[in-house]
């Protein structure tokens, strides 16, 4: 069954967004605090970037630590995939692959 958006009102780098989502509204406030609290992070580090250019520096970053946790997942998909692939090998064989 599909759930109705929920609408929530939510406050960025001070301006005020109506964000519609089909998720919790407290989520939805949780994800825009994150936003909010790393544009304030950037601009006190950059005080002559304006809100554009903060808002953009701010998805640049995320897009980053998104792709960033995106390889370390594959990461662990392919270790978990190699040590499944191990775990089926008779155990002298493996360690045998494992010393050399």
């Amino acid at each position: 069954m599909h759930e109705q958006a929920k609408k929530v009102t939510v406050d960025i780098f001070g301006q005020q967004y109506h964000i519609r989502g089909d998720v919790s509204s407290n989520y939805i406030r949780m994800i825009a605090s994150t936003v909010d609290d790393q544009m304030k992070r950037l601009a006190s580090a950059n005080p002559r970037l304006d809100s554009l250019q903060l808002a953009v520096l701010t998805a640049v970053n995320f897009a980053d630590q998104y792709e960033q946790l995106k390889r370390e997942y594959d990461d662990l998909l392919n270790q978990m995939e190699r040590l499944k692939r191990h775990s089926k090998l008779p155990i002298e064989q493996g360690v045998r692959e494992e010393s050399t």
